[in-house]
């Protein structure tokens, strides 16, 4: 059985619509994972059809929908059916189920990161990852094509899965009814203790921060290179490309404050410099000769396509790094002062929104591209923002009247921009502090909630 993919705006899972339990109509053969054989006893009183249920005696799925269950974790009745009727409708969501103590349902792990996060549909952030304490269900298809089981430490597979699921373009949504008894991991507490304190993980928890380039396993603009880096840079290099701006645009890319990155070069070997680039590129790990990243599995969050013609100011990855993760958006476009837009723009695609605008456009027939900006969403930036240019332009030519017109009293225009920069930073602040107003607000509600909860239970016992 193969179900269509999710076609709703940015992350909106709510959007889908599933039967509802007791009412699906099962098709789906369902593979359980199983850590450990606490969840065997339970799996004869689910009230999914026992005979598309099957547990893999050597870990290897073959079923349309896989269903991983942490170790010690007991399913409840309705645990199978209430994932599988995700995976009936859509084939690239993944549904996370709480694992919670016996007699503490309300307190779930999964619950409280999602209250703290946006109920999952902050594409800039990691938040979600934290769900990996909890039971985790995606078509075998999608799961094989993020790597599956995958090279990962025991302790952190579950985490790295969904990372990898992310950067696949899964759809994340939450399942309370697939609930299962258990003793929950510590990464959701810790996680959303981090998403209060507004802290990075790197070094509470550096295996994890390795694997996951996204806040808050991650500081933002890392200057170090982790296993897997926080941006890939593409970098076309053809035959009408200048060796000097190709040569230049290398070295700004690797010399940069962000370390944390890929470059790849795609250089035509007919270039009158494809020797001295090829050398310049084989003088750091970071970089190769290889083809976009595009046009493959990606493990990488945000992907970077930079024109020769700009040049790269030592902030500028780091703060377009930094843009990318605030915007939440599919993609970003990033004119470069001294160029006409259409002779030399840089693009930021994210990952995950790049990969499921893909999967739809396979689909539908659709250009991958126009999907992307409907259902994610484009930003137009200045290259001002970001400390680039084209090469050979001394200062920015941006005046307050637009972003590409010439600048005639540079002292003047330097003046305005400082201006309008403080004016930035001041509504940045203004942003954060509602933004923790919104948290404590979200804390107080869930409180509440949980109250009401309880006292709801008291009344039905008596």
């Amino acid at each position: 059985m193969k179900a269509p993919p999710a076609e709703v705006t940015q992350a909106l899972w709510r959007d889908i619509e599933v039967a509802e339990l007791g009412e699906l109509e099962a098709q789906a053969r369902v593979s359980m994972l199983l850590e450990g054989d606490a969840g065997t006893g339970a799996l004869a009183a689910q009230t999914y059809p026992a005979q598309l249920i099957d547990v893999p005696a050597g870990g290897e799925p073959e079923g349309d929908v896989v269903i991983v269950v942490p170790p010690g974790a007991v399913p409840a009745p309705e645990f199978a059916e209430a994932h599988a009727r995700w995976h009936h409708v859509a084939g690239d969501v993944v549904s996370l189920g709480p694992v919670a103590p016996a007699h503490a349902e309300a307190d779930s792990q999964l619950g409280l990161v999602r209250d703290l996060t946006r109920d999952l549909t902050d594409l800039g952030g990691g938040y979600h990852l934290a769900a990996a304490d909890g039971t985790i269900a995606v078509s075998r298809e999608l799961y094989d094509e993020a790597g599956g089981r995958g090279t990962a430490a025991p302790e952190l597979w579950r985490l790295d899965l969904l990372y990898r699921l992310h950067c696949a373009g899964a759809l994340f949504t939450v399942e309370p009814a697939a609930r299962a008894r258990g003793a929950p991991g510590r990464l959701a507490r810790t996680v959303a203790r981090a998403v209060q304190s507004g802290t990075m993980l790197e070094l509470e928890l550096p295996e994890a921060a390795a694997l996951v380039a996204l806040p808050p396993f991650r500081e933002p603009g890392s200057a170090r290179r982790h296993a897997r880096p926080a941006i890939v840079v593409n970098l076309r290099v053809d035959e009408a490309t200048q060796a000097d701006e190709a040569l230049a645009t290398i070295a700004g890319a690797l010399g940069g404050r962000l370390g944390d990155l890929e470059l790849r070069v795609q250089a035509d070997d007919g270039h009158p410099a494809h020797q001295a680039i090829a050398e310049a590129v084989a003088g750091d790990p970071r970089a190769s000769l290889e083809g976009t990243s595009l046009d493959e599995a990606c493990d990488v969050p945000f992907q970077v396509i930079v024109p020769p013609a700009a040049a790269l100011d030592p902030r500028t990855l780091a703060d377009l790094h930094e843009l990318a993760l605030g915007e939440d958006a599919g993609a970003l476009h990033v004119t470069v002062p001294g160029a006409a837009p259409e002779d030399a723009m840089i693009e930021v695609v994210a990952t995950a929104a790049w990969r499921r605008a893909r999967r739809l456009a396979a689909e539908t027939g659709e250009d991958p591209e126009p999907l992307l900006g409907r259902l994610f969403g484009e930003r137009w930036l200045s290259g001002v923002e970001i400390s680039t240019r084209r090469h050979g332009v001394d200062e920015p030519q941006v005046t307050e009247h637009g972003p590409l017109a010439a600048a005639t009293d540079l002292d003047h225009e330097r003046n305005a921009h400082l201006r309008f920069r403080a004016r930035a930073d001041d509504l940045d602040d203004r942003a954060s502090l509602l933004a923790q107003r919104t948290l404590a607000e979200r804390l107080r509600a869930r409180d509440e909630r949980r109250a009401a909860e309880r006292a709801e239970s008291r009344l039905d016992e008596a």
